[in-house]
């Protein structure tokens, strides 16, 4: 991504299928079917147990995961409220805030510019186009239970605690920060290597698309022309049947209503269909994920993966890899991924490959 934002390879990117409009989905997937603890593989299980999950503690570690993703799906529509109240220029005539800048003065509250923004926000001036109507929702859905100043004082404490962390550190943040809708045109690019290394292999129909996003809001070089999109749905239409699952509903009704295939999921709980897909992927997913999550989520898509299927995702932990061989989806590619240049500097993702070996157990 270029430091204005754009993405230098976006010349090389074919563009994804045209919307279609319209209120429903062009599919209609299998209902969710939870993954059990009898589900498991014999290696899964010795995992499982070193992680707290066994025959007893199946079923509160899912209803955990539950009401924290209700937790996490609330602080992400917390920073997409507050980043849009201090960059749009599309409800209020006072200058934009840049929330980075204001996160490196670590304030101890909301400033008078700020609340003037919340405020006019609220008022709803000017006619709202279809992101401000979704942020809009979202500011109602949050209620009183997420005032102006407990927006914006997580999103300063999540900034200010990104720009000093590094290392296992950053992980962590990121294992624990609120699940937003956040996307980029460049993170086909993990997309597009993986199509490359699995060419003429690649048994698409159809495809999973694991929290492909929305490009709402964003941190910085926020501007209200900003096309709503999600890239990476759009770009996988182009190639074969899709099937997106996320966990924030905003994102399913707006593909819903753009003619894509789109339902409510998550990927730790439970997959729509066994050994229905022939590809799945999950790019900037699984880093939201503990080892714990992570290893529910490797149960869930190895589940929804037909024999020789593939998984592509980003996460670099040596334990995705541990994983994903105890459900036999060993690694097959790792690879490094250029996502073009930040203030002069080269951003370099990866892209990892797993390749499904074994047929998927399932008991009754």
């Amino acid at each position: 991504m270029a430091a204005d934002g754009s993405d230098p390879r976006a010349s090389h990117i074919r563009p994804g299928r045209a919307p279609k409009g319209g209120d429903g989905a062009p599919c209609a997937p299998p209902p969710e079917d939870a993954i059990r603890f009898q589900d498991l593989p014999p290696a899964a299980i010795a995992i499982a147990q070193d992680l707290g999950l066994t025959q007893d503690t199946w079923a509160e570690a899912l209803a955990e995961q539950q009401r924290d993703l209700a937790v996490r799906i609330d602080q992400g529509s917390a920073e997409h409220i507050t980043y849009y109240v201090l960059q749009s220029t599309g409800f209020t005539r006072r200058p934009p805030i840049d929330p980075v800048r204001m996160a490196v003065s670590h304030p101890s509250h909301a400033p008078p510019e700020v609340l003037g923004r919340f405020d006019d926000f609220r008022k709803g001036v000017h006619a709202p186009d279809e992101r401000n109507r979704i942020i809009r929702r979202l500011w109602q859905q949050l209620g009183d239970r997420w005032p102006p100043e407990r927006c914006f004082r997580h999103t300063m404490d999540f900034l200010s605690a990104r720009r000093n962390a590094e290392g296992r550190a950053g992980d962590r943040l990121y294992q624990q920060r609120g699940l937003a809708t956040d996307t980029l045109l460049a993170q086909t690019a993990v997309l597009e290597r993986a199509f490359g290394t699995l060419e003429g292999t690649l048994d698409s129909k159809p495809m999973l698309l694991i929290g492909p996003g929305l490009d709402l809001t964003r941190r910085e070089n926020f501007k209200d022309n900003l096309p709503l999109k999600s890239y990476q749905a759009d770009w996988l239409s182009s190639r074969g049947p899709v099937e997106s699952m996320d966990v924030r509903p905003e994102v399913v009704e707006f593909l819903k209503n753009h003619g894509q295939c789109a339902f409510l999921g998550d990927v730790t709980r439970s997959t729509r269909g066994r050994s229905r897909y022939g590809a799945a992927f999950a790019t900037n997913v699984l880093l939201y994920l503990s080892d714990r999550l992570l290893f529910l989520a490797f149960a869930v898509i190895a589940a929804a993966l037909r024999p020789g299927g593939y998984l592509v995702h980003n996460d670099q932990r040596f334990a995705a890899k541990v994983f994903g061989e105890s459900f036999g989806l060993p690694v097959i590619s790792f690879e490094a991924v250029s996502m073009g240049t930040r203030a002069g500097v080269e951003q370099v993702d990866r892209a990892v490959i797993h390749r499904r070996t074994l047929a998927t157990k399932r008991t009754r």
